[in-house]
Formats: C-alpha cells, structure tokens, sequence
C-alpha cells in the first residue's frame, strides 16, 4: 500500500502514518498540501478520497470526492482545500470537508484539464492545466482569490507527463519536467 511520511531537512524520519484501522489504509496518494493550521490534506487517485491528517499524522477525517481521479491538491491561506478533478473542474471544501464550491475558470480562462496547482502568497490559484494532453505543453492559469483570471501561460518546451507539477516562489512559477515525453 501506499506510504506517508514526513522527514525533517536533515532527512531525518519524523512521522510516519500507520492506519488504525484496514478502511484508513492509503492507496495511491497522488498529491499532498499542507493547511494553514500545518495539517495536512492528501488525495486519492482511482478512489477520489480526501484525506485529512493532523500535525503528528492521525487520520482527522476522509471523504470521497465527486471524481475518483484526483491529480492534484492545494490549501488556500483561509484554510478551504482545492481538489483538482482531472477535468474542468475543481472541488473546493471547508476546512470541515463540506463541498462549498465547484471552480471551472473564466470565460476567458476556462479550466480544460485542472491537474496540479497551488496557491502563491498572494491568495492566487496557480494551476499548471494539462488540457492539451500527454507529451504537449501545458497551459498555467492564475486566478485571483475571488476567481478572475489574473494570467495565463503557455509553458513551451516543457511536455506535460503524469509525474508534472508545479510550485509557486518569490514570484515565481516553477514547472518540472523528468524528461519524458508522455509517450
């Protein structure tokens, strides 16, 4: 099964999350952000199962999703968790796992394909969007806190693959790419 832990800078083992029961075991955690209050929120590819944990890694609470295809996961500075659904959609929840709202862009720009995202430390939403498909380059769309469209990117020379994801630093987006071409 899948394994969850957190290890200090130095690389030094700190936590590990042990289930208590079989129904908490993990399985294919796909994404993880830390909250505002340093819990963490994890989400489930092929179950659609959000995951809350507490500082020391208990199991606070779980909830499937409307999507069991979750690439990606996000807190934004109030606390709400964003869950991308491999799709045009993202699910926004309470920090108590009520669903509050369903994001799917702008008109101008819409979300294609929501797959990895965070949030800058403004409040933006920095979504790396893979609408174009494996081995194309991805698009990164910013929105602002209230949902407009603060700009968006094209990432040339950078193919979108499975294992793409995103960062925000000093004012800066950072995308990876591992080399593959998704082919």
């Amino acid at each position: 099964g899948t394994v969850l832990q957190v290890f200090s800078a130095a690389g030094k083992l700190v936590k590990r999350y042990e289930p208590k029961k079989k129904e908490d075991a993990l399985n294919n955690i796909f994404s993880v952000a830390y909250g505002p209050d340093d819990t963490l929120w994890a989400c489930e590819r092929g179950s659609g199962r959000v995951l809350h944990f507490s500082p020391k890694l208990d199991l606070l609470s779980s909830f499937k999703a409307p999507s069991t295809d979750l690439p990606g996961i996000a807190v934004d500075p109030q606390g709400q968790v964003w869950v991308a659904s491999y799709g045009p959609k993202i699910y926004v929840y309470s920090p108590k796992g009520e669903l509050v709202k369903e994001f799917m862009g702008t008109p101008k720009a819409p979300i294609v394909t929501a797959y990895r995202m965070t949030f800058d430390p403004q409040g933006n939403l920095v979504l790396l969007d893979s609408g174009r498909g494996q081995g194309k380059d991805p698009d990164v769309k910013i929105y602002s806190p209230e949902g407009a469209k603060v700009a968006s990117f094209m990432a040339k020379g950078l193919p979108f693959n499975e294992f793409s994801c995103i960062g925000v630093d000093q004012g800066l987006v950072v995308l990876n790419d591992n080399g593959s071409t998704g082919t």
